[in-house]
């Protein structure tokens, strides 16, 4: 049940995370060509294309990787802030 409510939270962020990675995949495209009218979609599909293909070369992650990801983050974020108490 826990499982499943955090990949749910998972999957939204990781959504999220997409559709911003891929924004600004695509704007750094179009400034790198001037930004020329009408280019706007051919940069998105592009930029959406290469972080698609990033994606699918990441190993998939089992639910007890999942977990060990999941805790290893809440660590790191612990002794961060314990550090620069």
């Amino acid at each position: 049940m826990y499982l499943e409510r955090w990949q749910k939270c998972f999957s939204n962020n990781k959504a999220t995370i997409r559709h911003q990675d891929i924004e600004l995949a695509a704007y750094l495209k179009a400034e790198s060509a001037g930004f020329p009218p009408g280019r706007e979609i051919d940069f998105w599909i592009e930029a959406e294309r290469e972080y698609d293909e990033k994606e699918r070369e990441k190993p998939t992650i089992s639910k007890s990787s999942f977990w060990d990801e999941f805790m290893y983050k809440i660590g790191l974020r612990l002794c961060t802030k314990l550090a620069s108490k």
